[in-house]
């Protein structure tokens, strides 16, 4: 039976959790591939360890705002992440505060839109490789191609 190798961290003789910062980054505020995940707080009301991290920048509270930067992109609804939620960001420009969407969170089409110069002011298939009806997720999809299904 082969032994099970001690996470780097206990085997020095540390708790990550207590003023560690975590080495793996993560595009989800969660903390997989971006962001950090444990936090440095010193305060003494500061929740310990990566849930403490991840409780004290969620909300759900607050609306989510649309479009909003996160890794140097511009999102037009919640980002979905194919092992966590999706989530969406409190602030135009991410700074760190985020929820976990809704139904009710996610984008709203658009009207009127502007597609191949042309505008819209409902649902339409042009351009449709599939006939299903779409919409844009801002005034202008030539521009910011963000779009979404009509349901």
């Amino acid at each position: 039976m082969l032994a099970a190798r001690k996470p780097r961290a206990e085997a020095e003789g540390t708790r990550a959790g207590r003023g560690c910062r975590a080495s793996a980054r993560s595009s989800h505020p969660g903390g997989l591939n971006g962001l950090p995940v444990f936090s440095s707080s010193t305060q003494s009301n500061a929740r310990p360890g990566w849930a403490g991290a991840v409780l004290d920048n969620m909300s759900e509270d607050n609306k989510c705002v649309f479009p909003f930067t996160f890794g140097n992109k511009k999102h037009f609804d919640c980002i979905d992440h194919p092992l966590l939620h999706s989530w969406c960001s409190l602030s135009e420009i991410y700074n760190g505060k985020w929820k976990y969407c809704t139904d009710d969170d996610r984008a709203r089409c658009v009207f009127p839109f502007t597609y191949k110069g042309h505008v819209f002011n409902s649902c339409i298939t042009l351009g449709s490789v599939f006939q299903m009806s779409w919409c844009s997720l801002s005034p202008n999809y030539d521009q910011d191609h963000a779009w979404k299904y009509c349901y």
